[in-house]
């Protein structure tokens, strides 16, 4: 159970996660780049062929903006904001053109949820959990297309009975509520020898089941409260009301 007798509780909030993002179009697949193309271009199967008439091209369409600009085109926009509207369609076919010689870049997110449930026993343990590809983003441990996704865990502490006044440690209740003590452990997140990520959490597998008396509920005058982090099985909060 996440509670006993508490019905209000406030539901943890989950990770948050980045939202996918998928790669924007290029320059490249715009209707500039099209209307820059020329018949020739489409025509041609060789790529040096192709990158002389592109080159051809810019010088064109560079001089036609030239022409506007100095007055000297046969047909112009009269009115300025016609003329800027020709002057950016020309500036983005020249971009799209020169943009064949420099490459483009694309650049999208991808969200993966890799699983790791330690075995509670080693004190520290790295394991790759996951591998990232420069073709196709997130992909499984066993996918040698990618490079490691490595997680550290190095435990920090182990959950401990809980003692009393004298520090004996106490007995398990009769009938008793089962929660876990969870112990914590310093987590770290490399990819190529660089840290993406460093935490201290707790763990459920490093710690000890423990319980509450359950006489604690049934308690008439004052009956007992409790919450569970649904995590790690351990007391969120405990009490009265």
């Amino acid at each position: 159970p996440l509670t006993v007798n508490d019905e209000d509780y406030e539901v943890q909030p989950s990770p948050q996660l980045p939202e996918a993002v998928a790669a924007r179009p290029t320059i490249l697949e715009t209707a500039a780049a099209r209307q820059a193309m020329t018949e020739d271009m489409l025509r041609s199967t060789s790529t040096a062929k192709r990158a002389e008439l592109a080159a051809a091209r810019i010088y064109e369409l560079r001089q036609s903006r030239s022409d506007i600009m100095s007055g000297n085109a046969d047909q112009a926009p009269t009115d300025g904001e016609g003329l800027k509207l020709v002057l950016a369609g020309l500036q983005q076919q020249e971009d799209a053109l020169t943009a064949m010689f420099t490459g483009t870049r694309q650049v999208s997110t991808a969200v993966r949820t890799y699983t790791y449930v330690p075995d509670g026993v080693d004190d520290s343990n790295r394991v790759t959990v996951g591998r990232v590809s420069l073709t196709d983003g997130p992909v499984d441990a066993d996918d040698l297309s990618g490079v490691p996704v490595v997680l550290s865990v190095n435990v920090t502490s182990r959950g401990k009975i809980p003692v009393n006044d004298k520090g004996e440690e106490k007995r398990f209740p009769k009938g008793g509520l089962a929660y876990r003590v969870p112990g914590s452990a310093s987590l770290q997140v490399e990819v190529e020898g660089e840290v993406m990520a460093d935490v201290d959490a707790g763990i459920a597998q490093y710690g000890i089941v423990f319980g509450i008396d359950p006489d604690m509920f049934t308690d008439k005058k004052a009956p007992a409260y409790v919450v569970f982090d649904a995590q790690t099985g351990a007391i969120r909060e405990i009490g009265t009301r």
